[in-house]
């Protein structure tokens, strides 16, 4: 897992360089609407300070969001509680 966190900052750093932070602060206050958590937070974090960003979102101890399966499902299939759609219209293989 400490690979794909390394991952998904540097994309996060990359879409803050190239100006995509509004959109990438939508992206991520729509995973949080769908996991029904505050797990998720925008590359600005509640809007840039003096141009410093959000590259790592954990919580106030610095430790990284966990989710259930049911709350990646309820992302991946666009709509709480599903069992298909979005990133998966046939829903998935659980074994």
């Amino acid at each position: 897992m400490a690979v794909e966190a390394y991952h998904a900052s540097e994309i996060r750093l990359l879409c803050y360089q190239l100006g995509l932070a509004d959109k990438t602060d939508k992206i991520s206050a729509v995973r949080a609407a769908l996991s029904g958590a505050a797990d998720d937070q925008g590359v600005t974090l509640d809007g840039s300070v003096n141009g410093l960003s959000n590259i790592v979102p954990a919580d106030s101890n610095s430790l990284a969001f966990s989710r259930s399966v049911r709350q990646v499902l309820n992302i991946v299939y666009g709509a709480p509680n599903a069992s298909s759609g979005l990133f998966f219209p046939s829903g998935i293989n659980q074994r």
